[in-house]
């Protein structure tokens, strides 16, 4: 994992924000494993062996993901054969960093939120807000307001020393009007400032978020296995 690139901007950036922490079998030589107890994903690297998998993944709790590329979907089949399993996309921008938008005098304010403001998210489904609560604690949340009312979010859920992952998340009531584009374009202007690329994970069954991706011109560079209970 010694290249900052695309496939590894969970693993690394778990590491290096000190959400994660390396775990594996006795010995590391086939590979291991970088879990977060916090954001309840592992992500396997360099595909340890089934001992190690064993070892590395004991009795995880519900509602837990585990990421790995196509290399080690059949020992880890062996060891979580009973979760779901569906595949998933890395995107990432042709130019490298998203380009800035044209904005329009139209275009609704994009402001940095404090997830724990009652007054500003009384509005919000609690369990986005705790996943924004959280993600505040490391990464700004910036939100496109309608109405002095946040309604469409974004953060950079990894970051490494190059690239951040993109997430964004709308309300329902408020998708299909592009508020998501405008997150996504103003989370990117901040991150350009400190020079780092944006990359763009999805589920393939998410066709609201590949759409998105697709739109803003991220293209497929690598696919993922996503295994999850819960």
């Amino acid at each position: 994992m010694a290249t900052d690139v695309p496939r590894w901007v969970e693993a690394r950036g778990l590491l290096l924000s000190g959400r994660g922490r390396v775990v594996a079998g006795e010995e590391l030589s086939s590979g291991w494993v970088v879990q977060s107890d916090d954001d309840h994903l592992s992500v396997v690297v360099a595909w340890p062996s089934e001992a190690e998998l064993r070892a590395a993944l004991p009795q995880l709790p519900t509602h837990w993901t585990v990421l790995a590329h196509a290399d080690a979907a059949e020992p880890l089949l062996r060891v979580v054969g009973a979760w779901q399993m569906e595949p998933a996309t890395v995107f990432a921008h042709p130019n490298g960093m998203l380009p800035p938008r044209e904005t329009t005098p139209a275009d609704p304010d994009v402001i940095a939120i404090d997830p724990t403001d009652d007054r500003l998210m009384q509005h919000v489904p609690r369990a986005l807000r705790a996943q924004l609560e959280r993600a505040a604690t490391y990464s700004a949340v910036l939100a496109v307001s309608v109405h002095e009312r946040p309604v469409s979010f974004a953060y950079a859920a990894f970051e490494t020393e190059a690239l951040f992952d993109v997430s964004v998340d709308t309300l329902p009531e408020f998708r299909g009007r592009g508020f998501g584009a405008i997150a996504v374009h103003a989370l990117a202007a901040l991150m350009r400032r400190q020079f780092k690329r944006p990359v763009w994970g999805s589920l393939d069954s998410n066709t609201t978020s590949l759409a998105l991706a697709r739109t803003l011109g991220f293209e497929p560079v690598d696919r993922l296995i996503a295994f999850s209970r819960g």
